[in-house]
Order: C-alpha cells, then sequence, then structure tokens
C-alpha cells in the first residue's frame, strides 16, 4: 500500500474541512435509508420537515441577533411558553 504524497493530504484535508459537513450528513442519510424502509417515504420525510421548522425559524432569528453583536437568552423561554399556550 502506497503513501499519499504531501500535496495529496493537503488536499484531502482542505476537501473534508470545506465539505465534510456534507459528507456526514450523506452517510447519515445513506445509514438511515439502509436502516428503516421507511425512512425516504414522502409523508416521514414531511414529518421530519413539519418537525424542524420553529427550530429552523428560531436558529435564524438568533443568528441574526448575533450578527447583529446582541445576544438573546430569552429565545427558550420564549418557545417554551408560546407552546404551552398554544397547547391549551
Amino acid at each position: 500500500m502506497t503513501a499519499l504524497t504531501p500535496s495529496l493530504r493537503r488536499h484531502a484535508v482542505r476537501v473534508l474541512q470545506r465539505h465534510g459537513i456534507w459528507l456526514v450528513l450523506l452517510l447519515l442519510l445513506l445509514v438511515s435509508a439502509t436502516l428503516s424502509d421507511a425512512f425516504l417515504r414522502p409523508a416521514y420525510l414531511m414529518n421530519l420537515v413539519l418537525q424542524q421548522t420553529p427550530v429552523g425559524i428560531t436558529a435564524i432569528g438568533v443568528t441574526l441577533v448575533m450578527i447583529a453583536g446582541g445576544i438573546d437568552l430569552s429565545v427558550g423561554a420564549v418557545i417554551s411558553l408560546a407552546a404551552v399556550m398554544l397547547s391549551l
């Protein structure tokens, strides 16, 4: 087995640094699809999207606050209050 040349190793590290999160996501999707026959069904995928929508909206809002230089610690409390009020 041959060892990687230094330039090839640097290129591989650069690719992993740039695209590593996408490779991990692809790996998780492949493992999930392999282990569960229901994973790729449209109803299941729509359920995942619907469950993650509030988290995504909140993350976008918190990101904008952080970019503006502020900090907002009340996000969790507001989400909890909204969940309780909507359940009534």
